[in-house]
Order: C-alpha cells, then structure tokens, then sequence
C-alpha cells in the first residue's frame, strides 16, 4: 500500500509478559493519552511488572522525573483528576494543587481556578497567599471581639462566599474546624 520495497521493522520473539509490557510502554508513547490516564499506565507498568521509576522512565524514554511528576497526580482526588483529564486544568495547576495539603481546600482552589480561568502563576500567588495565611502562628494574631482570628474569618466569609453556604470556623488553641 506504501509502495515501498522495504520498511523499517524488527521482530522480536517474546513471552506473554514481556509482549504485555512492550504493548503498555508503546502505547505510552504513541497515544494521544491526558496526562491521569499517562500517570495511571506508568503506574500499571511499574506494578505489573515490578519495575521502578527508573526502570520505568528508562523502558519508556523519559526521565525518571518526568515519571515521578506523572505518577503524583495519582495523588489528586477523582474529582480533580476528572477535570484534568478533560482538559479543565493543566499539569501545571495539578502540581501547584498538589502543594495544597488540605483536599477540601485542595477542591475549592481547583474549582477556583476553572471557574475564575486563573493561570498556573495566579494559582501559585493565591495558595501561598492562603498558606502564609494558615501558617501565621496564632500566639502572634489578636482575636476579634467574638474570639475568631481576624484573618480566619476573612478566609471563612471567602469560602462562604464561593460555596454560597454558612460556614463556621472553631478554633482550638493553633488547631480548629
């Protein structure tokens, strides 16, 4: 159908299992796979093959990083993952989330960043906005008349504003809910 007289190919004799593994990092690097779906095929040939991130990065032609960076989207709730896999966010936003340890926070910033379009760079500046808000240690805050950290009830009023429902916060010495 090519015309052609002779094609570039190399034919191998392998197992079940080493014909698997070939099929799986192929398919690695020639699909159009979003980046939850590439996480979740490096992850799949690690486990079923009992390979490391090296080994990993090495069978496939990528850098070991480049596998550790993919497999920590697995990190992200399903919610998130979704959105990444459709587009709705970029890696780029999934690695800035990934420095936000708190998932319910973690959710509100990546619906955040659809809905508001903000760019990995803004998501950057409001989560550390948000973490040197958090990080402020409570022995050095003066409390509001009604006993709430003033900077915690401008985060408590943010959040309720954006889930358009009341939101408590209860302090507990430098914890709370």
């Amino acid at each position: 159908l090519l015309k052609l007289k002779k094609i570039p190919a190399r034919i191998m004799e392998t197992g079940d299992a080493s014909s698997a593994a070939l099929a799986l990092i192929e398919n690695l690097q020639r699909e159009q796979l979003n980046p939850v779906e590439e996480a979740l095929g490096y992850a799949s040939l690690m486990k079923d093959f009992d390979l490391t991130q090296e080994d990993t990065a090495e069978r496939v032609g990528k850098g070991r990083t480049t596998i550790a960076n993919s497999l920590r989207l697995l990190q992200l709730s399903s919610e998130i993952q979704g959105y990444l896999g459709r587009g709705l966010l970029s890696t780029g936003h999934a690695k800035v989330l990934l420095g936000v340890e708190d998932s319910t926070l973690r959710g509100l910033m990546a619906r955040r960043i659809i809905e508001e379009g903000l760019s990995v760079r803004e998501a950057e500046n409001q989560i550390r906005r948000l973490k040197t808000r958090s990080s402020t240690q409570g022995t050095n805050r003066q409390k509001s008349a009604t006993g709430v950290d003033p900077e915690l009830d401008s985060l408590r009023k943010e959040i309720e504003t954006h889930l358009r429902a009341p939101v408590q916060v209860k302090q507990s010495g430098e914890k709370g809910k």
